[in-house]
Formats: structure tokens, C-alpha cells, sequence
């Protein structure tokens, strides 16, 4: 199980390594302006803890793009489409999670994504009744799924997951313009 862990981190720092620098300078599309803390090698600074909480939500956080210039930020839970015009090289999706789930799976325009779609996992805790990065000691609560979409300028996409212990399967969609 740990070689399955650090092959695992080693993944995502993989990942993180060949995506391209503009997410790396301190710009509108910069995972730090999700206040993520991070160790030197891209392994997040906490532990994952069980028994797991079940899938409670799923929702469409952020979509970035060049052509917006940024992140646009959901405004309501179920949003369903964005109010800015996206595309350009770069079109990201950031999917929140509250709860465990199993392995969730994305379409775009119909067409399930492949699995290195989502580049990037970044683990959430709860500080009062706020979502926040976590700091040591704390139980993570869910989990931000970053997605690469790029060469799409925009359509339908959509998400879903099953809870890792019982509970519900929960899916979500957003029309990105």
C-alpha cells in the first residue's frame, strides 16, 4: 500500500512537472490563489484519515482559460453555465468534492476524459464552517479535482462519483461558454 501511495505522489508530481509554467508564476490562473500548501516535491502536507466520510457534494468550483483571463469562480452551487466567454490554449475546470469518493469520471462534449485529464488532486480541510488548506492535525474533509481541458473552447461538461463508503452517487454538469 505505501509503494502504491508514493507511486502514486510521484504521479502527480509527474504530472505537475510537464504542465506548462504559466500555472507556475503568480497569475490569475495560479493554483496558489486557492491558498493550497504544498511540500517541495508536490506531496501534499497532511494525512488522509479513515473511516471516510460519504460523497455529500459535488460541484463545479472554478473554470479558467487564457481567453478569460483567469479563474471564474462559481457563484451558486448549481450553477449551470458560466457567465464568461472561455477557451484559448488553456481551459481548466476545478471540481469540489466534500466527502470520499471512489474514482470519479468526466465527459466533455460527451466524451469521457481519460484519467490524466485530471492533473491534479489538492485535499481540503474545515476550519469553522469554511473550506480551507490544511494544516497539520487537521482531517481532511474533500478534495479539489484540477482537470486539463485544453483544445476545448467550450461545451458541456460533466462529473460524477460514488461515494467511498456507502452513500450516494453524485453527478454534476456545467455548460462552459
Amino acid at each position: 500500500a505505501n509503494s502504491a501511495a508514493a507511486e502514486e505522489r510521484q504521479e502527480i508530481h509527474r504530472a505537475i512537472t510537464v504542465f506548462p509554467p504559466v500555472l507556475y508564476q503568480q497569475g490569475a490562473m495560479d493554483r496558489a490563489s486557492f491558498g493550497t500548501t504544498m511540500l517541495p516535491q508536490g506531496v501534499p502536507d497532511m494525512h488522509i484519515l479513515a473511516p471516510a466520510p460519504p460523497l455529500s457534494r459535488v460541484i463545479v468550483y472554478a473554470v479558467g482559460s487564457t481567453q478569460f483571463g483567469g479563474w471564474e469562480y462559481m457563484t451558486t452551487v448549481s450553477q449551470a453555465s458560466t457567465t464568461g466567454n472561455h477557451g484559448g490554449t488553456q481551459l481548466r475546470v476545478v471540481v469540489q468534492e466534500v466527502g470520499y469518493g471512489g474514482g470519479g469520471t468526466a465527459w466533455m462534449n460527451s466524451a469521457v476524459l481519460p484519467s490524466s485529464a485530471n492533473y491534479f488532486t489538492d485535499p481540503f480541510c474545515q476550519t469553522g464552517s469554511y473550506y480551507t488548506a490544511c494544516s497539520a492535525g487537521q482531517t481532511v474533509v474533500g478534495f479539489y479535482h484540477y482537470y486539463n481541458l485544453d483544445g476545448y473552447q467550450s461545451g458541456l461538461f460533466k462529473y460524477q462519483n460514488y461515494s467511498l463508503n456507502a452513500g450516494p452517487t453524485l453527478s454534476m454538469q456545467i455548460n462552459i461558454l
